[in-house]
């Protein structure tokens, strides 16, 4: 039993993670931060991925039990309206450069995307300068397994700078949290109470931090003050 509730798991995260997904940091360097001043970025928008609800009960079922992890949480993320926190993360970066480098920010009136090649990103966005590209590779409840009624939040996001011009990523990394049991837990009756209220906070205060960590990971040593506008 132990054996099969293992694979299940193994087989649920590694299907969210991504199989063909690489994580990867390249901090903004400085002859490009010279380049941005001024430009258009629109932020990307993603089709909702699947969410997973890890329970012990789901993952006694091998590859059945994974199946029914991913049906299970995408119908709570889609009965609670519970949002995807890529858009808000790319939207808060989009607002940093725009601080820092007096970029403009261009709202997305098309549809989201369902792939995240860059061929496919610049066809969508080719109106902007910059993309910024930032994708939920990850996101599910999951018990502790020393703790069958305790349970925490993971969330992995990938963050992207594309030049559409150049067709080429400028800037990448990666934001991750899996708490550890004394860092946060919740039994499954609260986790899913009024409409999933505390999943949502967590996954607010997530979309916050990651966005506070790309800054600093990826959007390296941003000046203090606005870069002044090229004439």
């Amino acid at each position: 039993m132990k054996a099969i509730t293992k694979i299940a798991l193994g087989m649920a995260l590694s299907s969210l993670l991504g199989a063909c997904t690489t994580l990867r940091e390249q901090p903004l360097v400085s002859s490009e931060m010279n380049t941005i001043s001024g430009k258009t970025v629109a932020v990307s928008r993603y089709a909702t991925p699947d969410f997973s609800a890890i329970t012990p009960t789901k993952a006694a079922f091998g590859m059945f039990g994974a199946i029914a992890m991913i049906n299970a949480g995408n119908s709570f993320v889609k009965d609670n309206s519970i949002a995807d926190p890529a858009e808000n993360i790319g939207r808060q970066l989009a607002d940093a450069l725009g601080n820092k480098y007096q970029t403009k920010t261009v709202v997305a009136t098309d549809g989201t995307l369902s792939d995240d090649d860059i061929g496919a990103i610049v066809k969508q966005y080719g109106a902007s300068d910059l993309v910024m590209d930032v994708k939920t590779i990850n996101w599910s409840y999951m018990y502790y397994p020393v703790n069958w009624d305790s349970y925490r939040i993971l969330y992995t996001a990938r963050m992207r700078l594309i030049d559409t011009r150049r067709k080429t990523v400028i800037a990448e990394g990666f934001c991750k949290r899996m708490p550890e049991k004394d860092e946060q837990k919740q039994s499954f009756d609260a986790m899913v109470a009024d409409q999933g209220a505390w999943v949502k906070e967590v996954l607010q205060g997530y979309a916050k931090d990651c966005s506070n960590e790309l800054k600093k990971k990826a959007l390296l040593m941003l000046p203090a003050t606005p870069v002044a506008q090229a004439q």
